[in-house]
């Protein structure tokens, strides 16, 4: 016949209540601390922690005979401190595997919500508490345990109970364990209070240097848009000195046509010159015949004379000089006019040099403020290591605060640079 369980038996005290942290019951409870599952976390010394006592002991007082025996029973001792230990480990890891079962199964049947999920774990706390008579708390203390420390031999030995209570928060990292388990490895008699005093120390140095890392990350952002306008900035400068060289050379071809126009006008001006010349002997002619005609006018005796008359070839020279005169009036203004687009590009090219050479100053001062600030974090990471191992981290407090209220302000001078920009 099958006997009826009855496991509203269970007191009220231990329901399941999902609203509650499994770990606030587990570091809360002193009365979890006493018993059967407290003495499994005893202190498992080493053979050498044990022959060192031993002859601390009893090494004056008794034969080496008495003392192999004692030794001989402490190992045993020890050894069997062992294996209760990880019994109670396994008893951990049982119950951890019974509560996922029947979550599994809740949820497979029922869908994966938290309400199924919290109703079979207070079913499955209900159930071992029904049936081994530990408070809920201890149950989800040995599972905890379990989770943590399960194959961490140096924590199974070394840790007690209530480090194991102090550690099993769900982020606790393994590099805090360790610094738990050499400080225990190097002050066995370590008090509850050093230990969570190291762990509070542990999590406010971790929170500085996650803070540290959130601005760093922040700055390392901001870097890197300035390091994007910078690199813009190189290109425009790239353009502007392909444009400077590109106007260079219409300079040089400017100044070469203007050189040719200046050789050409020589050559004008000479001709013209000539042609002056010729003129002037050919007018000096002509005077001369109109007196001498006008001479022979007024004489008493009307004498026929041949007047010379102008010759054909001074008409065309006086076309061809003044055909030479307009050439000449317009390559001199055509001379003005190249002489007026050398000026513009010299003008031009000077704002260019100017305008790279402000730029090529911004570039450099950049590239030398990103340099300083690569120095300044790598000092600072120095400086937060060197602050954590010193042990005493709140004595800079100060400082920190100071540092922190100046890198502040200065990202706030990017920001509106960045907004200004």
């Amino acid at each position: 016949m099958t006997k009826k369980t009855n496991l509203s038996l269970v007191g009220d005290d231990d329901e399941f209540d999902p609203t509650r942290k499994e770990g606030d019951d587990a570091t809360s409870s002193e009365a979890d601390m006493t018993g059967q599952f407290a003495a499994a976390f005893a202190a498992i010394p080493s053979n050498d922690q044990i022959k060192a006592a031993a002859l601390d002991v009893f090494g004056k007082d008794l034969p080496d005979s008495i003392l192999r025996t004692i030794l001989q029973e402490t190992e045993e001792v020890s050894h069997s401190t062992r294996k209760i230990l990880a019994e109670h480990m396994r008893m951990g890891g049982n119950f951890l595997n019974i509560r996922l079962s029947v979550t599994n199964a809740m949820v497979l049947a029922q869908g994966d919500t938290k309400q199924v999920r919290d109703r079979a774990a207070g079913l499955v706390y209900r159930y071992l508490q029904h049936l081994f008579r530990h408070s809920r708390s201890k149950i989800v203390l040995y599972i905890k345990c379990h989770e943590r420390f399960f194959g961490n031999e140096d924590a199974m030995q070394i840790l007690k109970l209530t480090d194991m209570q102090a550690l099993i928060a769900n982020e606790t990292p393994d590099e805090l364990v360790d610094l738990v388990i050499q400080a225990r490895r190097d002050d066995p008699d370590l008090s509850k209070a050093d230990v969570k005093k190291l762990i509070a120390g542990f999590d406010q140095a971790r929170e500085l240097v996650r803070d540290r890392d959130d601005r760093l990350d922040a700055m390392t952002e901001e870097l890197t848009t300035i390091g994007g306008k910078l690199d813009e900035a190189k290109i425009e400068n790239r353009r502007l000195l392909a444009e400077r060289q590109a106007l260079q050379q219409q300079i040089d071809r400017d100044k070469d046509s203007a050189d040719m126009t200046k050789v050409e006008l020589a050559r004008v001006s000479q001709s013209v010159n000539s042609l002056q010349v010729k003129i002037a002997n050919q007018e000096r002619e002509l005077e001369n015949s109109h007196r001498e005609l006008a001479e022979a006018r007024t004489a008493v005796r009307v004498e026929t004379k041949e007047v010379p008359t102008a010759p054909a070839e001074f008409a065309k020279m006086e076309t061809e000089f003044e055909d030479q005169l307009l050439r000449l009036r317009q390559v001199r203004k055509d001379l003005e006019t190249e002489e007026q687009k050398l000026a513009a590009l010299h003008q031009k090219r000077e704002q260019e040099e100017a305008a790279l050479g402000a730029a090529r100053v911004i570039e450099q001062k950049f590239e030398s403020a990103i340099a300083r600030f690569g120095d300044f974090t790598s000092d600072f990471t120095t400086l937060q290591l060197l602050v954590t191992a010193d042990g005493n981290p709140g004595r800079f407090k100060s400082m920190f605060e100071a540092l922190s209220d100046l890198v502040g302000k200065f990202r706030d001078e990017l920001l509106a640079a960045t907004r200004a920009a």
